[in-house]
């Protein structure tokens, strides 16, 4: 098998079927296999129901994580990643596209002597003003932006302009999976994808990040249901922060927190001693920001992504500060202790079945929870 490609599913029954159909007419001559990782009783697996006759889709049920209300993402990834043949391995998300050539430059890349490639991601067509929002507002990109092709080592991962590739459009060798392990499912908030890359560059690999590489991405729609995934991204960051405190991104954020922490403080003390100063401080300030925005993108409709980036920086920042919960990693080998030992007989039906066929020890993750050390 040339290739094996993971996706994580949990609730994603309208994109699911296109991220799929996607994958399976993929231009490539080498063999390749889709698994979708998705629990039984999900919706997603009706909009998965007229493509299951296919030979090359694999959907695996797993047991749920034993964390209610965790983001399970690198769970599934790992459940997913232990059942693949292929000789390269690849991450997808359910709510992407991909054009008919993107397995074969992925793969053209590895090929090329890379270890691992990352891509970027852009909104699929149609999406507004929020999908262009997030791919071209300057300040605080929430997704991946390589201008050019870039070889990313631990020196430089996390540095401006080298932020770490996502998990949504990534390929790695299997040497890679070998020596460093599947992703970590201990990180259960938004972040995990910067953990996994952090994991392999510490391992001596470098990482290849390419424009080339595409992947259309359905991003979330609207100030409220953005405002929650940058609360969860601060909650996530804090678990990488504490996971990874010598990695150059996390310490990037940490500075930019405590920036925005000082000019929260400052700003109600500014605003009780001379509150009309300040207040035409902060509007000119504001002003000004939306007018480079305007110049720097050609486009006078863009003029509110500063005052949205702010909504959505604070609540980044409340997350990031949240400690009421997985406010620590869960110790990792108590959930290492869930996947098997031996290789996975591929031709059995209960391999498909997983973690039907291990048992957690609830207690000791709920302990781990509350301060067991992670690696």
């Amino acid at each position: 098998m040339r290739l094996s490609i993971v996706i994580p599913v949990k609730g994603n029954e309208g994109t699911i079927a296109l991220t799929v159909n996607s994958l399976l007419g993929q231009d490539l001559d080498d063999d390749f296999e889709v698994i979708v990782v998705v629990d039984a009783m999900d919706r997603a697996c009706e909009a998965l129901g007229p493509l299951e006759h296919d030979g090359r889709l694999l959907v695996v049920h797993p047991r749920p994580f034993p964390i209610e209300g965790a983001r399970d993402a690198n769970w599934r990834r790992s459940i997913g990643l232990s059942h693949a043949k292929g000789d390269v391995l690849a991450l997808a998300d359910a709510d992407m596209v991909f054009g008919p050539c993107w397995a074969a430059q992925g793969l053209a890349i590895i090929d090329s002597g890379a270890d691992c490639v990352g891509g970027v991601m852009r909104s699929a067509e149609g999406l507004g003003r929020w999908g262009k929002y997030i791919d071209r507002n300057p300040i605080g990109a929430k997704t991946p932006r390589f201008a050019d092709g870039l070889r990313v080592s631990q020196a430089s991962l996390g540095a401006r302009g080298r932020m770490p590739p996502i998990t949504a459009n990534l390929f790695f060798t299997r040497q890679v999976l070998e020596v460093v392990g599947p992703p970590r499912p201990d990180l259960t908030w938004n972040y995990e994808d910067y953990a996994f890359c952090e994991d392999i560059v510490a391992a001596g690999f470098t990482i290849i990040t390419t424009p080339e590489l595409v992947g259309e991405h359905y991003h979330r729609q609207g100030i409220r249901s953005l405002t929650k995934e940058y609360f969860n991204s601060g909650r996530g960051c804090r678990q990488f922060a504490r996971a990874y405190p010598r990695s150059i991104l996390a310490r990037r954020r940490k500075r930019q927190l405590v920036a925005i922490g000082l000019l929260a403080i400052a700003l109600p003390t500014l605003l009780a001693l001379a509150p009309l100063p300040t207040l035409a401080i902060s509007a000119t300030a504001l002003m000004g920001l939306s007018l480079l925005t305007c110049v720097q993108l050609r486009d006078m409709g863009a003029a509110w992504y500063p005052l949205a980036t702010a909504l959505l920086g604070t609540a980044f920042a409340i997350g990031y500060a949240d400690e009421r919960l997985f406010g620590k990693p869960l110790n990792i080998n108590l959930l290492d202790a869930a996947m098997p030992d031996e290789p996975i007989d591929h031709s059995s039906e209960e391999s498909r079945g997983l973690c039907e066929r291990t048992e957690l020890d609830l207690p000791g993750i709920e302990a781990a929870e509350r301060g067991a050390p992670a690696r």
